[in-house]
């Protein structure tokens, strides 16, 4: 937990060129006030909505995979179009620095050398494991502590399950946070009925 995450890097030629590259969204996820229907094709519609400001902490739970970074630019374009007061808060050294409640507020300018980058450097990471009763606890200190509306946890399968039985461990602390987990793994063995794919293994297939 004591590297240098989040300090403004310097670049290469190639990593500067991925810098621009800027990723096409689905008109689902453009703008603030959009509302999608389900039929036999999903339509989407502009509606009227206030949304609140939210403290929201993120953190790299899973091993190293494409596009962990770029799911911290949207999450952190997405409170800031809803509401410029949002607060992404990451937390430095993966599931321990969120233990110890070490965190980095993300802001444009340190995400400038991370987009469309590989790796967890922005954050880094330690154990992939929020498992024991003790590091439930010890989440939920960090997240009442912090004030935090949600708890986005970026990770594969066993990230992922974590999240779950993290989730149990909120709602019978009865906590306002909201726990979010966010597939991201090279290994591609999250599909599922409910999931098309998971970020990182189309990347490394290729």
């Amino acid at each position: 937990m004591d590297s240098d995450y989040g300090v403004h890097r310097e670049l290469s030629h190639l990593q500067h060129i991925r810098t621009l590259y800027q990723p096409e969204l689905s008109p689902s996820l453009q703008g603030s006030n959009v509302k999608v229907e389900f039929g036999d094709a999903p339509t989407v519609t502009e509606v009227n909505v206030e949304h609140p400001t939210l403290r929201v902490g993120v953190v790299f739970s899973g091993r190293q995979s494409p596009g962990g970074h770029n799911v911290i630019w949207g999450l952190h374009n997405a409170l800031k179009i809803n509401s410029p007061h949002s607060v992404l808060l990451g937390f430095l050294g993966g599931s321990e620095g969120l233990f110890a409640q070490k965190t980095l507020e993300i802001t444009d300018e340190i995400l400038s050398t991370y987009k469309n980058q590989g790796g967890c450097d922005l954050l880094g990471r330690t154990k992939d494991q929020i498992r024991t009763e003790e590091q439930a606890n010890a989440a939920l200190a960090a997240s009442n502590n912090l004030k935090l509306d949600g708890l986005v946890i970026i990770g594969g399968v066993t990230s992922n399950t974590d999240a779950a039985y993290l989730t149990e461990t909120f709602v019978a602390a009865k906590s306002p946070t909201k726990v979010v987990a966010f597939p991201v793994t090279l290994n591609g063995d999250l599909r599922n009925s409910f999931l098309k794919t998971n970020v990182g293994f189309d990347t490394v297939s290729k």
